[in-house]
């Protein structure tokens, strides 16, 4: 599903995806990735922490396409 709203000039599109419990296979793959991720990112063995798979990074940006101003949002894997 997909919202659209106009507000001061400016269109907002908003993607809406249905929740899904993963079952409890997928979520151990997933703890699997979140694991990973925080692993290479790391930049010394001292900075290795413990994996919180419920903090989730955003990106948000501004811009304009033929004089349409957008904000573009979307989710970060890695930090």
């Amino acid at each position: 599903e997909t919202n659209l709203k106009m507000f001061d000039g400016t269109t907002y599109i908003e993607e809406q995806h249905p929740i899904n419990i993963p079952k409890q296979d997928n979520q151990l793959q997933c703890y699997h990735c979140y694991s990973y991720e925080n692993l290479v990112s790391c930049l010394t063995s001292e900075r290795i922490e413990n994996v919180n798979t419920n903090i989730w990074w955003c990106s948000v940006v501004k811009t304009n396409l033929n004089k349409i101003n957008m904000i573009i949002g979307g989710e970060v894997d890695c930090m």
